[in-house]
């Protein structure tokens, strides 16, 4: 790779470089086991969570409870009902769902790139949760009480992560198709836009609740909904990140240099000039008469090219 090639490099390439060795491959196979064991977590004792898992900064802090800094992402796809186990069948297609989606995105940007986007996911959340736990302690003025209920929005924030490998998906293979309820095929690219119109819907209609309570008896309440929506905005932060990126990515290997520019300007130019053809005999040229078609004797020495009304009639030289 040459020097200016080198240069142009971005971020993520350059901390690709110095810090490759160090990723986790099949690191979707994880992300799988979390959200089993929290599948089951959920189905057989769910308090646990909230106890011992969630991502708790007052636990974290005054109690050394750092594996909450990890185990807040032991979360089931989707949410998971004790009395109705028909949905079990949804959780064990959206795990296949991930496994496929996180497979292919492994391949197509490496696995670097593919843990930089769940270390961003988690980076995000994690001092996000840390800055609203802050923010909400000192306004309600109870640190322990607010930041359990921070803890277990965070719950969801992170099955938001998990989704947004749809729409990661989608931008990489636009055109690969799913059958949906196993009949309907869809192209990714669709299912990436149903996905983010959803959490968009959601991420307004939390907005509007927190002006509507802000504005009444309960305002100080309205943090709550502004807090749901920014876990929505931390969650598909990563997303954004990476779209931009990979997008950039194509549009500079796309872009041609400009030695290519150059050199594909040369091509042209002298495809125009050898294009052009002129008889001997009147001067007239194919850009001037473009009704003229002009060709070269066989019986004249060297390459004398003559119009269509001087071919038969010259003299031979």
């Amino acid at each position: 790779m040459t020097q200016r090639r080198q240069r142009k490099l971005g971020l993520i390439d350059r901390l690709e470089r110095k810090f490759g060795r160090f990723a986790i491959r099949n690191l979707v196979r994880f992300i799988i086991g979390f959200s089993i064991a929290g599948t089951i977590i959920f189905l057989v004792w769910p308090e646990i969570y909230m106890q011992y898992l969630s991502l708790d900064w007052y636990q974290i802090i005054h109690n050394f409870q750092v594996w909450r800094l990890l185990s807040f992402m032991i979360v089931p796809p989707t949410s998971v009902d004790t009395e109705n186990y028909g949905n079990l069948i949804w959780v064990a297609f959206e795990i296949y769902i991930y496994f496929i989606m996180g497979t292919s995105i492994e391949n197509a940007i490496g696995t670097f790139k593919f843990n930089l986007y769940y270390l961003l996911g988690w980076f995000f959340i994690v001092f996000g949760n840390l800055g609203a736990y802050l923010l909400a302690g000192f306004v309600f003025g109870e640190y322990e009480a607010t930041s359990a209920l921070i803890g277990m929005m965070c719950f969801t924030c992170f099955a938001y992560v998990n989704r947004s490998m749809i729409m990661l998906f989608a931008t990489i293979y636009p055109d690969a198709e799913f059958l949906l309820f196993f009949f309907i095929p869809v192209k990714a690219k669709w299912l990436g836009w149903i996905d983010g119109i959803i959490y968009g819907v959601y991420f307004v209609k939390y907005i509007v609740q927190g002006v509507q309570l802000q504005n009444g008896e309960l305002g100080i309440y309205s943090l709550v909904y502004y807090f749901m929506a920014f876990l929505i905005l931390l969650s598909f932060l990563n997303f954004i990140i990476f779209f931009f990126a990979i997008n950039n990515k194509r549009n500079s290997y796309n872009k041609p240099s400009k030695a290519a520019k150059a050199f594909g300007r040369k091509i042209k130019d002298g495809q125009k000039k050898n294009s052009v053809h002129k008889c001997c005999i009147c001067g007239r040229t194919s850009e001037d008469c473009p009704e003229l078609q002009f060709r070269y004797c066989s019986k004249c020495t060297g390459n004398k090219e003559y119009c269509s009304d001087h071919l038969f009639t010259h003299v031979h030289e």
